[in-house]
């Protein structure tokens, strides 16, 4: 019984590495049943598949902002943000937090988290997929022009200037105090996602 749920979970994790490579190419559509099959699979895997799960729950935040299902990202990411998540993917994380802020017309948070993510991804030298920084660095390019220079220097300011092993912290803060917060909305305990080591939805590769 636990190898065939160490099977099945293997399985759905390789699925979920397709649906991100099927974000990256724009098929979002087959993106969204790649991975809302191989979600399910892989929470139900348990302990030795968790930071697969955390991953593939990623794709599908990122796949549910793409279509414009901002409510829906925000839950998976609300989520996540629950989990003791190591700096390079809490920094991943901090940056689809920014486009989701982006989304919602909120250029001085998208800024801000954006520099945060970054600036925990260069602290643990993490290379980016350079279809996720083009994406990123467009949306950003919008905030940017949406406020005007100086106070985009402002809010870039604020986010480099979190430290990288704070950045869950910020995060926490950002949801429980900022616009996107709701009322009764209560995280649950961090817990470790460090079960199996490094999943490829958070560290991408070209």
């Amino acid at each position: 019984m636990a190898r065939a749920r160490g099977l099945r979970g293997e399985a759905a994790g390789f699925e979920a590495e397709l649906a991100w490579f099927a974000l990256r190419r724009g098929d979002l559509t087959t993106a969204a049943e790649r991975i809302e099959s191989a979600l399910p699979v892989l929470r139900a895997a348990g302990p030795a598949m968790i930071s697969s799960a955390a991953g593939a729950q990623h794709t599908a935040a990122v796949a549910a902002l793409l279509t414009g299902r901002l409510d829906h990202a925000e839950e998976l990411l609300r989520e996540l943000c629950a989990l003791e998540l190591p700096i390079e993917q809490s920094g991943m994380l901090a940056e689809t937090f920014a486009l989701l802020a982006h989304r919602r017309d909120r250029p001085e948070r998208a800024l801000a988290l954006a520099a945060a993510g970054r600036n925990a991804q260069d602290r643990v030298e993490m290379l980016a997929d350079p279809w996720w920084s083009a994406h990123l660095d467009t949306a950003m390019g919008q905030a940017e022009t949406a406020l005007g220079p100086e106070r985009a220097k402002a809010a870039r300011a604020e986010g480099a200037a979190v430290p990288a092993e704070e950045l869950g912290a910020y995060l926490t803060a950002e949801l429980l105090n900022g616009p996107q917060s709701r009322p009764g909305c209560r995280l649950r305990p961090r817990r470790s996602a460090t079960g199996n080591g490094p999943s490829p939805a958070w560290s991408p590769r070209a």
